[in-house]
């Protein structure tokens, strides 16, 4: 089967968030809304830091909710939000990484 180029600009993926819970982890999932990057565009926002990073690669999300269950709508105000959570962040750039990797990242 031949390689297709296609001319897409962002794409879904589920991200896993590992959420401390009673002293362990307990994994929680949404799906991201990636841009697609070329590499060069990714080696140059690594360089310049995961605020940089995040806020180019993500433009969306499904499955995230607030305390009380309601859907968490994306915004740029609510992803600044959430980038400051270690946690949300960890598991947003592994989700990034793995994209790009495929399951190299499994290893």
């Amino acid at each position: 089967m031949p390689f297709t180029v296609r001319k897409v600009s962002s794409y879904d993926w589920p991200v896993k968030v590992q959420v401390p819970h009673k002293g362990k982890f307990k994994e929680e999932t949404f799906t991201a809304t990636f841009k697609k990057l070329t590499r060069s565009q990714f080696n140059d926002l690594v360089e310049q830091g995961d605020d940089a990073l995040v806020e180019e690669i993500l433009v969306g999300w499904k499955g995230i909710v607030d305390d009380e269950g309601q859907e968490l709508e994306f915004s740029y105000e609510s992803m600044h939000d959430l980038v400051d959570d270690p946690f949300f962040l960890r598991g947003l750039i592994a989700s990034f990484t793995e994209s790009l990797t495929g399951a190299q990242a499994k290893n």
